[in-house]
């Protein structure tokens, strides 16, 4: 039966039952509680249960929870269940779906929402889900998580626009293989570079806010800044600027750049320092690193 029956030894009126009813409600309730275990419908009702819980918490479309409901069925269906729990499968059910309705939402957000207490298992049922279903899952871009990390930061629309602008005048070869979140929250950080009216963001707040590390961001964003077409620093100007570091000088260094060889770190003071820059034929050198040892 899908309905489970009172413990509460009394008939609908609310009268006591007698002992011989009694000790058959009693076996009418231990042979539920066995068909219920023996189908696994209270398994399915928990992952389904579950499955509409974290669709809620992600703020997911109604359509898309039902979207993972169906995966979960024909899981249970082929027997997939043995030997996983249901709060792994349950979230890699969601997560397929998200990932086939073309959701930005990152792994490690399921998995927080979930009661799975490993990352490692929810991605095991997801690739277990994909392989054995042959599921139509969209391939990532950049752009679609450039605005909800913009929304974490809480920075204006035109570190969106501006960031979306370097996603697409980059070479696509270079963001194939690359972690499609990762390359977003660097793409905001060159925003901060290339546009020369927008204050540059820090790495830790953006590596914050796109759920990745600080130094992924670091080595990530270079690519962005050179396909950057606007107007940048000349060589010369860069290397009196690494001339005027070396002698003290804290002055306000132009954030304007030139693709290629050029390459910026983190705001240390108003204006940006230069720690790496590859010769291209010249007989001048920048320095490595100009950071101060109090910031290394």
């Amino acid at each position: 039966m899908t309905t489970n029956i009172s413990w509460q030894d009394q008939d609908a009126k609310g009268n006591t039952l007698s002992d011989d009813q009694r000790i058959r409600m009693s076996r009418l309730r231990q042979r539920n509680r066995m068909f219920k275990q023996k189908d696994g419908a209270e398994s399915l009702q928990t992952a389904l249960g579950e499955i509409n819980r974290m669709g809620s918490a992600l703020g997911v479309s109604k359509s898309t929870r039902e979207t993972g409901a169906v995966i979960y069925r024909r899981a249970r269906e082929e027997d997939l269940i043995i030997g996983r729990t249901i709060e792994a499968l349950a979230a890699g059910a969601l997560y397929a779906a998200l990932r086939m309705g073309g959701y930005p939402q990152t792994l490690k957000k399921v998995q927080s929402v979930s009661r799975s207490p490993s990352q490692r298992k929810v991605y095991r049922a997801y690739t277990l889900l994909q392989r054995e279903f042959g599921l139509e899952i969209r391939p990532e871009s950049p752009s679609q998580y450039i605005s909800q990390i913009r929304s974490e930061l809480r920075v204006p629309l035109v570190y969106e626009t501006e960031a979306k602008d370097l996603i697409e005048a980059i070479d696509p070869v270079k963001l194939s293989g690359h972690n499609p979140t990762i390359s977003a929250a660097a793409a905001l950080y060159a925003a901060g570079i290339t546009h020369p009216e927008l204050p540059l963001l820090r790495q830790i707040d953006i590596a914050d806010a796109a759920d990745c590390q600080e130094v992924s961001v670091r080595n990530s964003y270079f690519d962005f800044v050179a396909a950057s077409p606007r107007t940048q620093m000349d060589r010369e100007e860069l290397i009196a600027a690494a001339r005027s570091e070396q002698a003290g000088d804290t002055g306000h260094i132009s954030k304007k750049r030139l693709p290629g060889p050029y390459r910026t770190s983190e705001v240390l003071h108003p204006g940006v320092e230069i720690h790496q820059f590859t010769d291209d034929g010249g007989s001048e050198h920048i320095p490595d690193r100009l950071l101060r040892p109090s910031e290394k």
